[in-house]
């Protein structure tokens, strides 16, 4: 889930715009309070820090990857279905082998 945040937790100080951090967050309650947090501990060690808030999951991410926000919390199996396009991860398809089909559903690698 902090996959994200994780991330912006080891950036070097100072952001990577020369201004400070840019910290995202989704349209939802969970993703304020984290972005916050993330906000929060960055000002405290003397960061400028800009909040973009009520974003949406793929502007999000595009957001991210063009350098206009440092860091945004994600939960890992949003990343993994909606930005690496995968259906199901491969150890719950491993995992899901060993046991009874229908205890699993249709999991595939």
């Amino acid at each position: 889930m902090l996959a994200i945040g994780i991330a912006a937790a080891a950036m070097p100080m100072g952001g990577s715009h020369g201004r400070g951090y840019v910290i995202g967050a989704k349209n939802f309650s969970e993703q304020f309070i984290l972005a916050e947090l993330m906000a929060e501990r960055l000002e405290a060690a003397g960061q400028r820090v800009e909040r973009k808030q009520g974003l949406g999951s793929a502007i999000i991410f595009r957001s991210l990857a063009g350098g206009d926000i440092d860091a945004y919390v994600d939960y890992s199996g949003t990343l993994w279905a909606n930005v690496l396009g995968a259906a199901t991860s491969s150890c719950r398809a491993r995992r899901c082998s060993r046991r009874s089909p229908s205890t699993c559903g249709n999991a595939t690698a």
